[in-house]
């Protein structure tokens, strides 16, 4: 089940966090660093009603987290290529799924409930998501996922090993 993410998740959600960027520093991808998101930037998300989690109907577990964004996203102003079209757009960050439930589909369940959640708000028609080019499971997933591949932005933040990542987008309409 999908909903939107609750501040009694905060503990899962922290969890599920601390194990992607251990998994990342164990691949060798470095895409999140040793702090993002902080516990500080994803509770301010819950309280914003923009965090959503994935719901295990058996167990009733959190094993999936998503964020929605529909405002601007200062990383994406800049880009080397082209996005697609310059019209609002809503921005998918941030997913992760929690130990133990890999290569289940969550993943794949958490794109397909975002771009539903994003056609039912119908504020815009369009999605943008990047990824470090390392992190070959969230390419493939996004690429699965009917995304076109529209060049590199650098991230802003200092907190990474490195800022390059691929940027994607989907046009809804």
């Amino acid at each position: 089940m999908f909903r939107l993410g609750r501040i009694e998740d905060k503990d899962r959600i922290k969890q599920m966090f601390d194990w992607a960027r251990e998994k990342f520093k164990i691949q060798g991808t470095f895409q999140w660093g040793d702090d993002y998101p902080t516990e500080r930037e994803f509770l301010k998300d819950l309280e914003k009603d923009i965090v959503y989690v994935w719901v295990d109907d058996i167990t009733n577990e959190v094993t999936g987290v998503v964020t929605i964004m529909y405002t601007v996203d200062i990383n994406y102003n800049k880009i080397e290529g082209a996005w697609l079209n310059d019209r609002p757009y809503a921005s998918i960050h941030r997913i992760c799924v929690a130990k133990g439930y890999e290569n289940q589909g969550i993943g794949q369940k958490l794109y397909e409930k975002c771009e539903e959640r994003i056609r039912q708000d119908n504020i815009v028609k369009d999605i943008k998501v990047d990824t470090y080019y390392l992190n070959k499971s969230m390419t493939r997933l996004i690429e699965k996922n009917g995304f076109v591949k529209c060049g590199k932005i650098y991230l802003l933040r200092d907190n990474v090993f490195d800022r390059e990542r691929i940027a994607y987008q989907k046009v809804l309409d």
